[in-house]
């Protein structure tokens, strides 16, 4: 009722606790955290100056991390399941939407992965060169040199791989239809 009163900011920031604290675990619903989210960003913009900021940007942190995990969970659900295409939109989304965490790491690796796993090496190779040029200092790179230095080494024909749609070439080139014919 009372808008400029000098406590608002720590009404929305206890309201972004409650429903902080009311989170189990990633396999269940993140209604809560989406909520807990929206109250500390809302303290954060709207309240800059206020005693609560600090620690609502360390809670918005976390309820980006755990946001990203749920993602990178149902991810790993489809990839073990052999749903690639669902489980690179899962990835994708947790890339797009929670860069600075660190399931993105986890999630750019993994999408190399599920490339790699659909034998579409040309975008398995730019997951790892992504992954290794943007955190360079993550352990998950070292890893994507090795999956990088692998696929490089195998031998590629690059005109099927530059007409492959979905992971599977469109065709393929009869041994006598590879070189011109003396006329």
């Amino acid at each position: 009722l009372r808008p400029t009163n000098e406590n608002i900011p720590f009404v929305i920031y206890r309201l972004g606790l409650v429903h902080f604290e009311q989170f189990t675990s990633i396999d269940r619903d993140q209604k809560n955290i989406e909520t807990a989210k929206s109250y500390f960003e809302t303290v954060i913009k709207k309240h800059p100056k206020s005693p609560y900021v600090a620690d609502a940007i360390e809670k918005l942190a976390k309820c980006r991390e755990y946001l990203a995990e749920r993602e990178f969970y149902a991810a790993s659900f489809y990839l073990k399941e052999e749903k690639y295409p669902a489980a690179r939109e899962r990835f994708e989304n947790i890339i797009r939407r929670y860069r600075n965490t660190p399931t993105a790491v986890k999630a750019l690796y993994q999408l190399g992965e599920s490339y790699q796993l659909e034998k579409n090496n040309v975008k398995a190779s730019l997951a790892y060169e992504a992954l290794i040029r943007h955190y360079p200092d993550n352990p998950l790179a070292k890893k994507a040199r090795v999956q990088l230095s692998r696929l490089d080494k195998e031998d590629q024909d690059p005109l099927a791989m530059l007409l492959m749609r979905d992971g599977r070439p469109v065709f393929t080139l009869p041994p006598e239809d590879d070189q011109q014919k003396e006329v």
